[in-house]
């Protein structure tokens, strides 16, 4: 019986691991790149393989094939609910010693995706494409924002307001707050007639 190193207990972990968890991973990624307001994600295997020479495609039917081939059924059904939900699939390449190697998968989605003909396991990727598109929005707007606080930082003072249309229910506005927490600042929302004004201290 062959010894059992780190490369058998990676072996057994990856095949003890079902669709299910597979497909939590992939929904995690999706919904976080998705929420940064990104059109692409990746998710990675427990270890690369080689892939040999003239075998590779940069396709979904090439990661069926060689999941299957490589023992991986589990990974090869998750590959085909993302394309069942409009996602592009295609292997996530790296370099090893020996030559290419495939080290995950690559899922990509965007306004040409249609929705799904039958219910999928996994967010449609049209769905994807709005959530990233909403957040890009959110992105810019804080962008904006933060002209403004340049501009005020510039003239010596350490807050300013910026007002906008959007009522303070809006769910916009927490992403909004959340981006400008990260950078450092503290917000207070107030409600106003017009929509709400947003106080940005630094």
């Amino acid at each position: 019986m062959p010894p059992f190193d780190a490369q058998a207990a990676r072996e057994l972990a990856r095949r003890a691991r079902g669709v299910g968890e597979i497909l939590a991973d992939v929904k995690a990624a999706v919904v976080e790149a998705a929420q940064r307001g990104e059109f692409e994600a990746a998710v990675a295997l427990p270890d690369a393989r080689l892939v040999p020479a003239g075998s590779s495609s940069n396709n979904a039917t090439f990661l069926v094939a060689h999941f299957e081939g490589r023992g991986l059924p589990a990974w090869a059904e998750v590959v085909q609910h993302a394309v069942a939900a409009g996602y592009t699939v295609r292997p996530s390449w790296c370099a090893l010693p020996e030559g290419a190697g495939c080290d995950g998968v690559l899922l990509s989605w965007s306004l040409v995706a249609e929705a799904p003909a039958r219910p999928s396991l996994l967010m449609a990727a049209l769905d994807a494409y709005r959530m990233a598109m909403g957040a890009r929005a959110q992105h810019h707007w804080v962008d904006k924002a933060q002209q403004a606080v340049r501009d005020a930082a510039a003239r010596g003072a350490t807050a300013c307001t910026v007002r906008d249309r959007e009522p303070v229910e809006s769910p916009a506005w927490a992403r909004r707050r959340e981006l400008l927490a990260a950078a450092g600042f503290a917000t207070e929302l107030l409600r106003s007639p017009s929509g709400a004004d947003l106080l940005i201290r630094w």
